[in-house]
């Protein structure tokens, strides 16, 4: 709905406008200075920094918008309340699951091609 589209783009900005830490990610993979392992734990604290600043879009933008027009949002698309790092990251356990699935294939591939991207 109209919501969930806005948490999306939302998100998906912030993490745009982040790239600059994601491609130091990504060339230290690149290098082989970073374990899969480590990859995984750096994508999900990046994407957990990504949920963190979409909250605060939530309550500096989002909240105050949706008061002066008169819509009811739904605090829980924007993550809110988000718990601490390691009690959100806790909650992932499932190798089969995320963050290991995208972030070992993500792993994997820029082993394989990193430098022909250039």
């Amino acid at each position: 709905g109209f919501e969930d589209l806005w948490v999306c783009a939302a998100f998906e900005l912030i993490s745009l406008g982040r790239m600059q830490d994601s491609r130091q990610m990504e060339m230290q993979v690149v290098d082989k200075k970073m374990s899969k392992e480590a990859f995984v734990e750096a994508g999900a604290k990046f994407e957990y920094e990504s949920f963190q600043a979409t909250s605060e879009y939530y309550e500096k933008v989002w909240r105050p918008w949706a008061a002066s027009v008169g819509f009811e949002p739904v605090p829980g698309y924007w993550r809110v309340p988000l718990p601490a790092f390691a009690d959100w990251r806790s909650r992932y356990t499932d190798r089969t699951g995320y963050p290991w699935k995208p972030f070992e294939s993500i792993y994997d591939y820029l082993l394989q091609y990193g430098r022909e991207k250039k």
